[in-house]
């Protein structure tokens, strides 16, 4: 195919509002998705797993709460830990 009959069919009477719909499409998706990360760095540490991560743990047999307490395991893995400093620690507290 050339661009000559790929234009001849995207400008095809029937094809251009279906044409013309893509570039909005895109728009919109694009401030969904936008939002939904804003969303999800604004809950923080409280954000549930992604929809990857509960897809997956379906795919591979594990239960919701299973993926949940994964997700999170590896969110705390992932932090740097501060609380390990020796000049942080009180003496006799605990």
């Amino acid at each position: 195919m050339d661009w000559k009959q790929l234009w001849e069919i995207l400008s095809a009477p029937d094809n251009v509002p279906i044409i013309a719909l893509i570039p909005l499409l895109a728009f919109y998706m694009e401030r969904k998705v936008t939002e939904r990360v804003r969303a999800q760095l604004a809950l923080g540490d409280e954000a549930p797993p992604g929809p990857a991560a509960t897809i997956w743990a379906t795919l591979s047999g594990q239960s919701r709460r299973q993926a949940e307490a994964a997700a999170r395991a590896r969110q705390q893995a992932s932090r740097p830990e501060h609380h390990n400093d020796p000049a942080d620690r009180v003496e006799g507290a605990g």
